[in-house]
């Protein structure tokens, strides 16, 4: 039997999905899978009659009172948790997101057990999970839980959240110590930064199906799709003037929402699943990624980019510093204002927009199939060796 540990058991980010994909992927070759997650409605409808799948959930309440502890340490998880653990014959553990609703609390009830960590943010070490100072709005060097990242106010609401972070972060590093574990990294430029040993495996991508690229150099509206949080960094990308002269198509939803709806040149989809959301993507010419922390191994560039949409994007996050080898013409950096109009000026030249289309079809279709093999081959043998 396997065991998936994850905050949400409906896609709520990329972690999500991931984890999710991962359960269905083991279903499809026979394994027994449960799922741990906080309690949502709607969820695992395609599969919640398959035999070989248990969903398992803890009580969850959205208050402030009851979150403030929970998210600290939650009894209700670590309980259901180790009764599963004693219930079941569990051969492999994953554990994916854990810092919205789980808490720290499930390694101490994972204390005695082998298990995999997948590493889809910086939680491990740093209180706000990003590396990133969002005050400053720049990367932290700072030695995480030092004294100087302690009183640091680097949180994105304020440094009373950031105090409440900084505790749960001990909270961690107690619950944790001494656990068996295997770090699983997203990417090698990830690894370098957290400096630990582990393997890689990047994300399975999620395609179309396609035989031949999308015709986008027809279209003239600018796509954005993901979080509408601080840390994806749409919100400096749409006050800048050149944002301004285009259409911003955004699909997502987060706590920018209502100040994002207010632009003009703004139109807002809400949040779509992935078929609607490549439908919507059709109808632009190219998409941002602006995300502005070390974002490791995002999907949703790669699924734009499977059927030929060129994706501009920003050096601060893993993604863009990675792309830049490949296609610079992609890459811009927000200190440099004349140089992203030059980008998306480029863009806007048909000739070179519908080469440079072609190219980054070629280029990602073979990236996928090359990833999602061995993503396949992880699913057969349930391990990276």
């Amino acid at each position: 039997m396997i065991l998936i540990i994850n905050d949400h058991s409906k896609i709520e980010g990329g972690a999500s999905k991931v984890a999710i994909t991962q359960a269905k992927d083991f279903l499809k070759e026979n394994k027994s899978v449960i799922f741990f997650s906080a309690y949502e409605t709607n969820c695992f409808n395609d599969i919640k009659n398959n035999t070989n799948f248990i969903h398992e959930t803890f009580f969850w309440k959205d208050n402030i009172f009851f979150s403030f502890f929970n998210m600290l340490f939650n009894i209700s998880a670590f309980m259901k948790l180790r009764n599963i653990l004693n219930k079941h014959q569990i051969t492999n553990i994953y554990v994916h997101s854990w810092s919205k609703k789980l808490s720290p609390s499930i390694f101490l009830a994972l204390k005695n057990n082998f298990f995999h960590m997948f590493l889809h943010d910086y939680f491990l070490s740093c209180p706000n999970g990003g590396l990133y100072n969002f005050q400053k709005k720049e990367h932290c060097h700072l030695r995480p839980l030092s004294i100087s990242c302690v009183t640091s106010n680097c949180d994105k609401r304020n440094y009373l959240h950031k105090v409440f972070r900084v505790i749960r972060q001990f909270i961690y590093k107690l619950c944790i110590s001494g656990s068996n574990t295997e770090y699983i990294f997203l990417s090698e430029r990830q690894k370098n930064i957290i400096n630990l040993s582990g393997p890689v495996l990047l994300n399975k991508i999620e395609t179309v199906d396609i035989s031949e690229r999308y015709d986008f150099e027809f279209n003239n509206d600018i796509l954005f799709l993901g979080r509408l949080d601080p840390e994806k960094g749409i919100a400096a990308f749409l006050d800048l003037d050149i944002s301004k002269k285009h259409i911003i198509n955004v699909v997502g939803d987060g706590m920018l929402k209502s100040d994002l709806s207010s632009k003009s040149h703004v139109s807002m989809k809400g949040w779509l699943d992935f078929n609607d959301a490549m439908i919507e993507a059709k109808k632009n010419r190219f998409a941002i990624f602006t995300s502005v922390w070390h974002e490791v191994d995002p999907l949703t560039p790669w699924e734009l980019m499977a059927a030929g949409m060129p994706i501009l994007t920003s050096d601060n996050n893993l993604f863009g510093q990675e792309l830049k080898r490949i296609f610079p013409e992609l890459v811009f950096s927000f200190d440099d204002v004349s140089g992203i109009e030059s980008k998306i000026n480029q863009l806007n030249n048909d000739k070179f927009f519908k080469e440079l289309s072609y190219r980054i079809y070629e280029f990602s279709r073979s990236e996928i199939t090359k990833r999602n093999s061995n993503w396949k081959k992880f699913i057969k043998n349930e391990n990276l060796y």
